[in-house]
């Protein structure tokens, strides 16, 4: 069970990752009126990247923190993502809907804050499960 959490932790925190380092960064170089097509299209595929995942670790995080060995550790690994959740669903959503009808730099260097927390959230997850061994 602790590896599937870790393959899903593992996976979310290279997306992140991977989101910070090229496509957030990519964002910059889309002009204005490509800006909502190319939005539209990475918000519709981000959410099917994460979203199947998101539901699956939840539920094995859940058991992990109710049923399963080093509840502490599971404890403190089910807070770091709920808080990865949470920034996601408080300020990065509310950030793409603001800047779904057109590109504003000040709007993605906020949109690249948020994702920093949740970034560093989704690492924390993954250490605190390879704590639990």
């Amino acid at each position: 069970m602790r590896l599937a959490i870790l393959a899903g932790d593992a996976y979310l925190s290279g997306l992140a990752v991977t989101v910070a380092l090229v496509v957030y960064p990519a964002f910059r170089l889309v002009g204005e009126s490509e800006w909502p097509r190319v939005h539209r299209a990475h918000v519709a595929r981000i959410t099917w990247a994460v979203g199947p995942i998101w539901v699956l670790e939840g539920a094995l995080s859940l058991w992990w923190a109710v049923r399963g060995p080093d509840r502490a550790v599971a404890m403190g690994h089910l807070a770091a993502e709920a808080l990865a959740v949470a920034v996601t669903v408080a300020g990065a959503v509310p950030r793409h809907a603001r800047l779904e009808g057109r590109r504003d730099e000040r709007g993605i260097s906020i949109l690249q804050r948020w994702h920093a927390v949740r970034t560093l959230c989704w690492v924390g997850a993954v250490i605190l499960v390879l704590t639990s061994w």
